[in-house]
């Protein structure tokens, strides 16, 4: 996983995200430097993003930009060679706009996101997980799915009937994404989606909801794509 920010990115990528290219920081810079600086230059050097907030419009999209900026850089890449993105989670979830928005950017990239559960993948969060290539959780990470929610309407009776009429679509997408990513059966995910449904780590390995139960950081930094998901 770890990377040479030098040998993976080019000047202009640098400057782009941020950063000052590394031939050109000195050592009184890096003394300057926050540790929270550091730490995210070097995740950004080894594709290692963090949704560790409730998810909105605004938090995500750096992590949105991010995803298609690398598969735009693997484009003359074999899928199969691609470093993979890490996404690591540990969120009590947010709106579920900004959700489906991440979910659409994970499932097209042809670039492998790995998503870890770090400790909670709940609501909004929990969708996010779905969409990734692999789906790995901690021995006592927690996940959680429901419809969701929404503030009493203090708008007129046409708009408030047209969002709740939204709001239905999103539920049944919901439906759909848990039915078709993982081993739950849809009457379960609509029994499920009525309320909280909390799963343990061994239940959503049992489910479908994660891929592998994670025992080592050094088995997750050197897990592969397996052939059959590339096809897909």
């Amino acid at each position: 996983m770890r990377a040479n920010c030098e040998q993976v990115l080019t000047e202009e990528q640098l400057r782009e995200a941020g950063f000052t290219p590394l031939e050109e920081v000195q050592s009184t810079d890096i003394s300057m430097m926050s540790p929270e600086t550091i730490q995210n230059m070097e995740d950004f050097c080894n594709r290692v993003l963090w949704i560790d907030d409730d998810i909105d419009q605004q938090t995500n999209g750096m992590v949105m930009r991010h995803i298609i900026q690398w598969n735009r850089d693997d484009q003359d890449v074999p899928v199969e060679q691609r470093q993979p993105i890490y996404l690591f989670i540990n969120s009590n979830g947010g709106e579920m706009s900004a959700a489906f928005a991440l979910y659409n950017s994970i499932i097209t990239s042809k670039t492998p996101v790995f998503g870890i559960n770090m400790s909670y993948a709940f609501s909004a969060a929990f969708i996010v997980l779905l969409g990734c290539t692999r789906r790995f959780g901690m021995p006592y990470s927690a996940y959680m799915m429901h419809s969701g929610s929404s503030e009493s309407y203090s708008v007129g009776y046409k708009a408030a009937f047209n969002g709740v009429k939204h709001w239905g679509w999103q539920v049944r997408d919901m439906v759909d994404i848990v039915r078709s990513r993982t081993k739950i059966t849809q009457d379960d995910a609509e029994r499920y989606i009525q309320t909280d449904t909390y799963f343990d780590a061994s239940d959503a390995y049992k489910l479908g909801i994660i891929d592998e139960i994670i025992v080592s950081i050094e088995d997750l930094l050197q897990a592969k794509v397996d052939e059959e998901i590339i096809e897909e």
